[in-house]
C-alpha cells in the first residue's frame, strides 16, 4: 500500500510511510510463505511417488523370488517324475538299478537337475536385485526431495530478506 493511502485514513505522513513500509513487508512475508508451502506440497508429491515406486519394486523383487522357487519346485517335480519314469522302464527290460551304467545314467540326470535348479536360483536371485536396485533408486528419489524442498525454502526465504531490506531501511525499521 502506498503512504498516501494511509495519510488519507487520517495517519501523519510518518505513520503513513511506517505502514507501507510494514504491509509491504507482510505481502512479501505472505508470498514467501505460500510459496514456502508450495514447495512443500510438491515435496510431499514427490515422496509419495518415490514411496510408490518403491513398493513397485519391492513387489518386483518378492515376484522374483517366488518365480524363482516355483520354477525350481517345478524343475524338482519334473526330474522324480522322470526318474521314475526311467527306473520302470529299466526294468521293464530287464536292466538292474544296480548296474554301472544305470547308476551312471541316474548320477548324470540328477547332477544336470542341480545345474538347472542352480541357475533357476541365480536367475531369481538377478531379478531380485535389479529390483532392490529401483528400491534404492526411490529412496534416492525420497531423499533428493527433502534437499530440493530445504534449498527452495533457504532460497526463498533469502530472496524475501533480500527484498524486504529496502523497504525496511526505507521505513526506518534497519539501518
Amino acid at each position: 500500500c502506498a503512504p498516501a493511502i494511509f495519510v488519507a485514513a487520517g495517519a501523519t505522513p510518518a505513520t503513513a510511510a511506517t505502514l507501507a513500509a510494514v504491509s509491504q513487508i507482510g505481502l512479501i512475508a505472505g508470498g514467501t510463505m505460500m510459496s514456502i508451502n508450495a514447495q512443500k506440497q510438491a515435496m510431499a508429491y514427490q515422496q509419495q511417488q518415490a514411496a510408490l515406486q518403491r513398493r513397485q519394486y519391492k513387489m518386483q523383487a518378492d515376484a522374483a523370488t517366488l518365480e524363482a522357487t516355483e520354477k525350481e519346485l517345478e524343475r524338482k517335480r519334473k526330474y522324480n517324475s522322470q526318474l521314475s519314469t526311467n527306473r520302470a522302464l529299466l526294468a521293464q527290460m530287464n536292466i538292474t538299478p544296480d548296474s554301472a551304467s544305470s547308476r551312471a545314467f541316474f548320477k548324470a540326470n540328477k547332477e544336470t537337475m542341480r545345474r538347472d535348479v542352480e541357475r533357476i536360483k541365480m536367475a531369481g536371485v538377478e531379478k531380485r536385485l535389479a529390483a532392490m536396485y529401483g528400491v534404492q533408486q526411490a529412496d534416492v528419489m525420497s531423499s533428493a526431495a527433502k534437499s530440493k524442498y530445504r534449498s527452495g525454502v533457504i532460497s526463498t526465504v533469502g530472496r524475501s530478506l533480500l527484498a524486504a531490506k529496502p523497504i525496511a531501511q526505507e521505513g526506518g525499521f534497519y539501518s
